[in-house]
């Protein structure tokens, strides 16, 4: 038999625990003598263990005590594996919950970064549109449903990373167009312009390869019409026509060097 402070140091826990363990019914006391003293045998130490051991891998107190009673000899392993299963179906479930909840949070903030101001309602809006669509690698990938794009340009454009994902050259696009939007007030032909037509023209590079036409399309593509609303969040019709502006002396500047 082992006393309530011997058990607490055999298996590292507060003597506050096994007394609130006893008070819920998860844990009884083998004996209680008549001082009320709590004595545990070999018995009650293992299952001890097995409830530290259920605890530490996600378990709440509930649910043990439900495998705890359930249990009985012949059944005992079929209820740990049945419990055990059910709790990875449930941590797979709140996996894909969470990551759902990551993208959209890392998606509001690359979108709060190029706009440069917060519209929570559009911001709302637009999570609300992508609540049905599936995740794949830890993003809502883009779609692009209607004839514009031939089937291998839209092969490639589904490799492009997206606003939301973790990808450090979307970060990099991100922090690129807010700084445009920024220094708008600039000539498109400043120094300081130009040096972002430089970057943003290397990144594209980057995202498109060697297929600068379908960049051009893309960018064509995405671009709003007059007093219509952006496609990509963030992406309006002053910030594209600015970029426009900058590239239209970037380019010929290019072709002379």
């Amino acid at each position: 038999m082992y006393s309530i402070g011997e058990l607490s140091k055999k298996a590292n826990v507060s003597r506050r625990t096994l007394h609130y363990y006893d008070e819920i019914g998860l844990l009884k006391p083998t004996r209680i003598d008549d001082k009320n003293y709590r004595y545990y045998d070999q018995n009650a130490l293992l299952q001890l263990q097995e409830i530290l051991l259920l605890k530490s891998i996600g378990f709440k107190l509930n649910q043990i005590k439900q495998i705890m009673n359930q249990s009985t000899d012949t059944n005992h392993e079929e209820k740990w594996m049945q419990s055990l299963n059910e709790q990875i179906n449930w941590i797979q479930k709140e996996k894909a919950r969470l990551e759902r909840k990551q993208y959209y949070l890392r998606a509001t903030l690359h979108s709060i970064k190029i706009k440069g101001k917060i519209h929570a309602k559009e911001i709302f809006d637009l999570i609300q549109l992508l609540e049905d669509r599936e995740m794949e690698n830890g993003v809502i990938p883009a779609v692009f449903k209607d004839g514009y794009f031939t089937n291998q340009e839209k092969e490639t454009l589904e490799q492009l990373p997206v606003l939301g994902s973790n990808n450090p050259y979307v970060a990099q696009f991100v922090e690129l167009l807010r700084n445009i939007r920024r220094n708008m007030h600039e000539p498109p032909n400043s120094s300081v312009i130009q040096t972002y037509a430089k970057q943003l023209h290397e990144l594209s590079l980057r995202f498109f390869g060697d297929n600068p036409a379908l960049a051009d399309k893309y960018w064509e593509r995405i671009k709003p019409r007059e007093g219509q609303p952006p496609i990509v969040y963030g992406m309006d019709q002053d910030l594209m026509d600015y970029i426009d502006k900058m590239f239209a002396y970037f380019h010929p500047q290019q072709e002379r060097e």
